[in-house]
């Protein structure tokens, strides 16, 4: 796999260029073997880079939503306690209503 950003690939194949000179010749093709090996352990180690850019923009972006999460929870837990006080005044209220209400009609026959 090729990775190359921002510039065009290049098609050559580098060892078909024919060179002349016998020994010179041996020398030039192992070294051009060499370039062309470490060109290609970079590529992957740019690859494997990459990878592991990536993987760490989406963690950073997992602990992003966790946090968004943990406030949204703490946001309902807190509406909820509120609701159940809501709810408690709410149910005393009602009691408050019918203890005046018999008081009331207790002492109506009073009068």
């Amino acid at each position: 796999m090729e990775v190359q950003q921002g510039r065009e690939p290049t098609d050559v194949d580098f060892c078909s260029i024919a060179i002349d000179g016998g020994l010179e010749n041996d020398i030039l093709q192992q070294r051009l073997h060499t370039v062309l090996k470490q060109r290609e352990q970079l590529q992957h180690m740019e690859i494997g880079l990459r990878a592991q850019e990536q993987l760490h923009k989406r963690g950073q972006q997992i602990h992003e939503l966790e946090r968004k999460i943990e406030e949204k929870e703490r946001e309902l837990n807190a509406i909820r306690l509120d609701n159940e006080d809501l709810s408690s005044l709410s149910t005393l209220a009602g009691m408050g209503q019918r203890r005046s209400s018999k008081k009331t009609k207790q002492r109506a026959p009073e009068l």
